[in-house]
């Protein structure tokens, strides 16, 4: 059985929260080189990790306070809606057995007692506005239905709401995972936590699955598609414990719920008439690929390599996961990895 990782503790203590980056390294292997091979690479990888601060290249995804001991995360859709899971703006039962055989859901949360929170961390961020109203599916079972909105009761003239994907998640298709869960090892919920290049293992017709875990604090949280930067699904539930290499979690597909989404854009509540995703057209998800580190663990992609001009983060590549422009796939030191490194 699959666990819900259900809203935190007290916001001052721990903030138990839902699903964070507790994410298997993907090691693919065997791709044709691009260009003859040279001598292995220096690599430093974290085999198992829960992600790396996000760094602000994920202002669209924003913390839900719940009460005074509750921490969800999602996903601003338009100037005055937040796209989340459903047992964030419910009370439901701790563990969710899918197909369900009992009640998930138990009753509605007042939205007026959950508060939006921009920003990279809970220490830093702002609270930005409240819930008027919630929009939620009329099924009790959180099985495929594990999505919901938030209405708020003002329209925020920033961040820039993050638009939908343009295409449907498929197996194999790799998406970035944010959410404000804990993190590795001690590390707390409340910060904001990416991790990139995490592939679908499965898809039904309302989920999908990965491999790489999330963790408390993430439930809610989006997995963006990295080739378009849009949404294609919201964290709903994993395994526990979600730090090990067994760990699964669970998404529930955003383009699987067209209805919930027509009835959150002609809610009467809503402050502004901007449409879901107006205004981005994304051309990526963010990415660390190329950035600045000293360690893995830096890393959104869980690989900081070295080569002549100094150390960068980097992802694992090969049987047709390509790299980006300006890098190739090539060996690195560590047993079994290819990686993509920066041209010469």
């Amino acid at each position: 059985m699959l666990t819900i990782h259900a809203p935190a503790r007290p916001l001052v203590r721990v903030l138990a929260a839902l699903p964070i980056l507790t994410l298997t390294l993907a090691v693919g292997c065997g791709a044709p080189l691009e260009e003859a091979e040279e001598s292995p690479i220096a690599v430093d990888a974290s085999p198992i990790v829960r992600g790396a601060p996000s760094r602000g290249k994920d202002p669209a995804v924003v913390a839900l306070l719940i009460g005074e001991s509750g921490l969800c995360s999602g996903t601003l859709v338009a100037p005055d809606l937040v796209l989340t899971a459903r047992h964030c703006v419910s009370t439901t039962a701790a563990g969710i057995d899918c197909p369900s055989r009992t009640r998930h859901v138990q009753a509605d949360r007042d939205p007026k007692t959950i508060a939006v929170l921009a920003g990279d961390s809970l220490a830093s961020g702002t609270v930005l506005a409240r819930g008027a109203a919630s929009v939620v599916l009329p099924s009790t079972s959180l099985c495929g239905n594990d999505i919901a909105f938030l209405v708020l009761d003002r329209a925020l003239a920033s961040p820039k709401p993050a638009a939908l994907a343009n295409v449907t998640p498929a197996a194999g298709v790799r998406v970035r995972a944010v959410g404000f869960g804990r993190g590795e090892g001690s590390v707390r919920a409340g910060e904001k936590r990416a991790r990139e290049h995490v592939r679908i293992t499965s898809v039904t017709p309302s989920e999908f699955q990965v491999g790489e875990a999330t963790c408390s604090g993430d439930s809610g949280g989006p997995a963006f598609e990295m080739t378009s930067g849009g949404i294609v699904g919201v964290v709903s539930r994993g395994r526990i414990p979600c730090d090990d290499a067994s760990a699964a979690n669970t998404y529930t597909r955003v383009d699987a719920h067209g209805d919930l989404f027509a009835r959150a854009l002609a809610h009467p509540l809503r402050k502004s008439k901007v449409g879901i995703g107006a205004g981005g057209s994304p051309s990526g998800a963010a990415t660390d690929v190329g950035g600045t580190c000293a360690v893995a663990a830096e890393c959104t992609t869980a690989i900081c390599l070295r080569d002549a001009r100094g150390p960068y983060c980097t992802r694992s590549c090969g049987s047709g996961d390509r790299c980006p422009r300006g890098f190739r796939c090539r060996a690195t030191t560590a047993e079994g990895l290819r990686a993509c490194q920066r041209n010469p």
